[in-house]
């Protein structure tokens, strides 16, 4: 090669050198130098062109080696952009790094894109980093309800419309760039949530945002490596580790919740909520697997979700409603897709202590069901604000089925562990609030199953009250609804449900003890309508209520106890109720009337007005001609051992005491079927040694209730009713003892009974003042019914119609026994006279001829009877009224009027009663000083039979 050709290579060399270096001058002069001025000045207009709004950027860096492009100091809208000022009271935007309260909507520290070179062969872009830092997102919603971001984001949406959506779905995911970037990284994000519809407004930070992708690609069936982690506040965190894959779109992984304050999403809910949450937090972590091919599919497993020191409150009552310190399920696993529910299964779920309190309204609200239903919204959204429900799912879009045409998914729990729980309950409903806690409540439930047909095991252990324990052990079946419990309890005390007695009876119950062994069945059965199914419900086993003491709440004093009450072989259906046998072990009833008159009966069932309507609603009902009901009744045995009745009357002086005791015996064979008549047998003791025996049968059921009861008392000192005879007679009981026999029959509404009574030896004793006691005669009524033997036999019928609202049997009694009273003391000699065969009141009077003292043969006669009748009766006094007629004796005496005529009139009276009295005498069976003379009379008082000296008859 020549000299000049080698000098013009050389030549060229320098050329391409100088073309190389100021090429390369160039380039990075444009791209370090003129690229980022074009940048910083081209972007902000680029986007406020589109946007509307100005964004502001501090600077942009090209490094022009490293294919490298920073942009440093990014916000839009700008702080001076006065549409998205802060609102008043909000401090302005210190720029990018400072508080994410202060920025705009979207700012961001840096954003670094590493450019690949040559990445345009595989990929449509292609980098090799992009890194995001500090990256801060305000989505504010204002007072009528407009998101900032919509509003910021409208004018791009206008200019780019959406494209079809089913065109978008049947190009495929090859229709779209294809674009690959080796590592993408968010650091130190933040993202501020605000709601100004709220008062007090509604923050929500989320401050410490990291994300990294790897192998981020658009290019279908690549996937991407993703971290994410994020923190709400001080104790919150959210990660998320996992895979995710763009064409299709699916992804699987890992997500953790950690301690979410759960006041957070209260706050935002507080208007429509009923309740307040003043602590709580939740935490959750799953592994998932979604996709959205040909539809949406999500699972879930290995979920986990905690629970820790909730507390609810209810807002209206002022009061905690639900306490958990620890609540865990474990091992969640789930499946979902657009078409279908999967089953949602648990293998633990798990809560330590906690409490729950709510109350049955009296309109039979409940309030833990009406605490979580949301509080109605005002017709339509507030004024000039879009609808917070906007967005959601319509309700009226049809849910996920499963094959089987349910709309619910399947459930299974492996295991349900409840430990030291505890359940306020108020029952509202009644007259006054009845409290139910259970406490230090377990409960294990095993392999729990919604599929139909499917059952699980059910131990429920819990305290009742202070001192009762309750346990139900046995299967249940969700669909159709169904289970079988053995429920064993005792110690339950009855007093906490003293206020469910109240619209019957007032009373206290200071103590009383249920204890329980049944075995349960409740689920569903064909009703009577084929078309309706209903619960039905069987029960079988014992109850029993022990050291059962109630007390009048006027006076403090027992009313009703026993020692036991046992129910044995209860067998309870919707078309029967049988029981084996019934146990009355030692039952005391005290019956007391105060001194105003009022009985404790009456403090205990109300005003008399309203315990008559109660006795004649319950009289109607007995006797009330309806069919029977459909259930069936039976009750194989009563038994009633050792009764203790006690009645005292304070409203007498001295107060009155009647004691029975050691009342026993049974009612055997007590059926509703038509005809049954069960036979009864009791026996006891008045005042500890007057005997009394009850029997005869019963058939209490409608429509033809039947009774044919047979009382009989024995050896009844009468000397205990001193007190009623001091009052109401003016004597009190000297001697006597009182025997009944009483006979009664109820047919339907008929009742008819016999009373016999029998009073032995009976005799007043000493006379007392009263103002209250009877005009009548009463001792000599007694003294005319005595019979020779000294005893008084008395027949007192009585027969009345139960239907009648008007119809008391004691009443009628007494008025029975005081039209005999009234009969014998106002015609005495007629009760004489029955007695020795003479006509009614015939003895009352002796009569004479005209101007005679001579008694004749037949007065003789009669006399001579009476005294006979009276010598049996030594209590009895007669007192002998002797008489002249001046009309009838006049005439035959041969004088006239005057003071002589009268005179003569009056020794023949006198003389007429002497003859009486002589008669009476000479008859050997009266004493003299059982007979008196009184006054005279001179009347004309004459009649067919003769001049009459009256007789009458006294007690003294």
């Amino acid at each position: 090669m020549s000299e000049s050709g080698s000098t013009e290579i050389a030549a060229r060399r320098s050329r391409l050198v100088w073309i190389i270096a100021i090429g390369s001058l160039l380039y990075l002069f444009l791209g370090a130098i003129v690229l980022p001025r074009f940048l910083e000045v081209w972007l902000p207009r680029i986007i406020e062109d589109r946007t509307g709004r100005p964004a502001r950027l501090e600077t942009v860096r090209v490094d022009p080696i490293r294919f490298r492009v920073s942009l440093i100091g990014f916000e839009w809208p700008r702080p001076d952009e006065g549409s998205d000022r802060p609102a008043s009271g909000e401090a302005e935007n210190p720029g990018p790094g400072g508080d994410v309260r202060d920025v705009g909507a979207i700012a961001f520290e840096s954003l670094i894109i590493d450019l690949r070179p040559f990445g345009f062969v595989r990929a449509d872009l292609a980098l090799d980093e992009l890194v995001l830092s500090g990256p801060r997102v305000v989505a504010d919603i204002d007072s009528r309800g407009e998101l900032n971001l919509s509003r910021l984001l409208a004018p791009l949406q206008a200019a780019d419309p959406p494209e079809d959506a089913d065109a978008g779905a049947s190009s495929g995911a090859d229709a779209g760039p294809i674009v690959e970037i080796g590592s993408v990284r968010i650091e130190d994000g933040a993202f501020l949530f605000r709601d100004r519809r709220r008062t007090p407004r509604f923050e929500l930070g989320i401050e410490s945002v990291d994300l990294e992708i790897e192998a981020f690609s658009t290019r279908a069936g690549s996937s991407s490596v993703i971290s994410f982690g994020s923190n709400l506040g001080d104790s919150t965190a959210l990660t998320w580790q996992g895979t995710i894959s763009l064409a299709p779109l699916r992804s699987e992984g890992r997500v953790a919740l950690s301690a979410l304050d759960l006041r957070i999403p209260w706050h935002y809910a507080e208007e429509s909520l009923r309740f307040d949450v003043p602590a709580g937090s939740l935490g959750a972590e799953a592994r998932y697997r979604v996709s959205f091919e040909d539809e949406w599919a999500l699972s879930i497993e290995e979920a986990t979700l905690e629970v820790r020191d909730l507390e609810i409150v209810d807002r209206a009552e002022g009061q905690s409603a639900l306490i958990l310190p620890h609540l865990s399920l474990a091992g969640i696993r789930a499946g979902w897709s657009e078409t279908r529910w999967g089953a949602l299964a648990i293998e633990e779920l798990r809560i330590v202590s906690g409490r729950i309190a709510t109350a049955l309204e009296g309109d039979g609200r409940l309030r833990l069901v009406e605490l979580f239903s949301p509080v109605p919204r005002e017709a339509g959204p507030a004024a000039g604000g879009s609808d917070p429900g906007e967005g959601r799912p319509s309700p009226d879009r049809d849910p996920p089925v499963d094959p089987d045409g349910g709309t619910l998914p399947e459930l299974r729990v492996d295991r349900i562990r409840v430990e030291d729980f505890a359940i306020d309950f108020e029952d509202r409903t009644a007259t006054r609030p009845v409290g139910i806690r259970l406490s230090s409540l377990r409960l294990a439930a095993d392999d729990l199953r919604t599929e139909r047909g499917a059952s699980f095991g059910l131990d429920l252990e819990a305290r009742v009250g202070e001192d009762g324990r309750i346990r139900m052990q046995g299967p249940v079946v969700i669909d159709p609804f169904g289970v079988r419990l053995g429920i064993r309890g005792e110690g339950i005390g009855i007093g906490d449900f003293e206020p469910y007695l109240e619209e019957v009876a007032r009373l206290e119950i200071p103590r009383g003890a249920l204890s329980l062994d049944l075995d349960l069945s409740l689920g569903n059965a064909l009703g009577d309508d084929p078309g309706k199914d209903r619960l039905a419900l069987f029960l079988k086993g014992d109850l029993e209520v022990a050291d059962l003491e109630t007390r009048d709440p006027v006076a403090g004093e027992e009313f009703l106890g026993w020692r036991r009450v046992h129910l044995g072989g209860i067998d309870f259906g919707p078309d029967r109720l049988d029981v084996d046998t019934i146990t009355i072990d030692q039952p005391r009833i005290r019956l007391v009337v105060g001194r105003s008159g009022g009985s404790n009966l009456d403090a205990i069932l109300g005003v008399e007005e309203a315990r008559e309507s109660r006795v004649v609603e319950a009289a109607a009902l007995v006797v009330a001609p309806e069919e029977k009901a459909a259930r069936r009744i039976g009750i194989g045995r009563i038994e009633i051992d050792d009764l203790e009745l006690d009645f005292v009357d304070h409203g007498i002086d001295p107060t009155f005491h009647l004691g029975l005791d050691t009342f026993s015996g049974w009612i055997r064979g007590l059926s509703s079927e038509a005809g049954t008549r069960a036979p009864l047998e009791f026996q006891g003791r008045i005042e500890e040694m007057a005997p009394i025996r009850v029997e005869g049968a019963i058939d209490p059921f409608p429509p033809e209730p039947f009774a044919e009861i047979r009382i009989s008392v024995s050896d009844l000192s009468m000397p205990i009713f001193s007190p009623y005879s001091a009052r109401h007679v003016g004597y009190r009981i000297d001697r006597g003892k009182l025997a009944l026999e009483l006979d009664y029959r109820l047919e339907g509404r008929t009742l008819v009974g016999e009373n016999q009574v029998s009073m032995d030896r009976f005799a007043f004793g000493e006379k007392v003042e009263s103002d209250q006691a009877t005009s009548l005669p009463i001792p000599l009524a007694v003294a005319l019914l005595r019979d020779p033997s000294g005893r008084i036999e008395l027949d007192l019928p009585l027969r009345g119609d139960l239907g009648d609202p008007g119809f008391n049997p004691i009443a009628l009694l007494g008025k029975t026994v005081v039209n005999l009273v009234t009969r014998v003391v106002a015609a005495p000699f007629s009760i004489v006279g029955g007695l020795v065969g003479a006509e009614s009141e015939a003895l009352a009077s002796v009569f004479f001829a005209p101007a005679s003292r001579t008694l004749s043969s037949e007065e003789a006669a009669e006399l001579n009877a009476l005294a006979g009748v009276l010598a049996e009766r030594p209590s009895i006094r007669v007192e002998i009224r002797g008489a002249a007629d001046p009309r009838a004796d006049g005439p035959a005496l041969g004088v006239g009027d005057g003071e002589e005529a009268r005179a003569r009139l009056v020794r023949l009276a006198k003389a007429r009663a002497q003859a009486v009295r002589e008669a009476l005498l000479g008859s050997g069976k009266l004493e003299a000083d059982r007979l008196f003379l009184v006054d005279v009379e001179i009347v004309e008082a004459a009649t067919a039979a003769g001049i009459p000296t009256r007789l009458s008859l006294r007690v003294d």
